[in-house]
């Protein structure tokens, strides 16, 4: 019969639960795609007046990149951009009108590989301003919802983008932001780890089952002495 000794049995507890304890933690993200709907108040007018009906922004996610990392505790979070949201409505000879105020709400899509699957669909509200936009008002609002998604058995996470504002008269913050041209970027937060289902062993009991395979050597080495 093979025999162990205390040794390499406590290695072995200590190894598993090691790795056990590892893999409940570190919660893998990976996000494939991504892309805006604008509302149907966005385009180019053929000419600008009074009798304008679209605000003239640009959306894009040509500079999107897959985004994949790790969150290994509650709180941990991640901050990248799916593209850009260029506000490029000229003052003309009556700047914003009342028909280029309508139909200014987005959506942005997220397509998600993990931790769980599918698209996720975040809603914002576009608020526009009528008037000049060479003054110092706000000339657009865009003011995005939360999502709170459960994966697994009881995980967690938020995906919160980035509210805009846009006046031409500013130049913006931050290294992306040139006149009207602003990033459009997205914190996911991790809220709860996803806890192991009951046909899975916690570590603790992973400890005293390694706890108690060293008992069990220890009391056959001495009977066998």
């Amino acid at each position: 019969m093979k025999s162990f000794s205390l040794k390499a049995l406590l290695v072995s507890a200590v190894t598993t639960l090691s790795i056990a304890s590892g893999s409940a933690q570190a919660i893998p993200f990976s996000i494939t795609g991504a892309s805006f709907t604008p509302g149907a108040g966005y385009g180019i007018d053929a000419t600008e007046g009074s009798s304008s009906t679209l605000l003239d922004v640009r959306f894009s996610t040509s500079s999107f990149v897959t985004q994949n990392f790790n969150l290994n505790a509650v709180g941990d979070f991640k901050i990248f951009s799916i593209g850009t949201i260029d506000f490029r409505e000229p003052n003309g000879s009556s700047a914003i009108v009342g028909g280029e105020m309508d139909f200014l709400d987005v959506i942005a899509t997220l397509v998600f590989a993990s931790p769980d699957s599918g698209n996720k669909i975040i809603n914002a509200t576009g608020q526009a301003t009528s008037g000049s936009i060479q003054d110092n008002a706000v000339d657009l609002l865009i003011d995005w919802t939360s999502q709170t998604v459960t994966f697994g058995t009881s995980g967690q996470y938020q995906i919160d983008f980035t509210d805009l504002s846009f006046t031409r008269e500013s130049t913006g913050t931050g290294a992306f932001a040139t006149a009207g041209l602003r990033n459009a970027e997205v914190r996911v937060t991790l809220l709860a780890l996803d806890q192991p289902s009951a046909t899975v062993p916690e570590p603790s009991s992973l400890a005293l089952a390694g706890l108690g395979l060293l008992a069990f050597g220890f009391t056959a080495r001495r009977r066998k002495h």
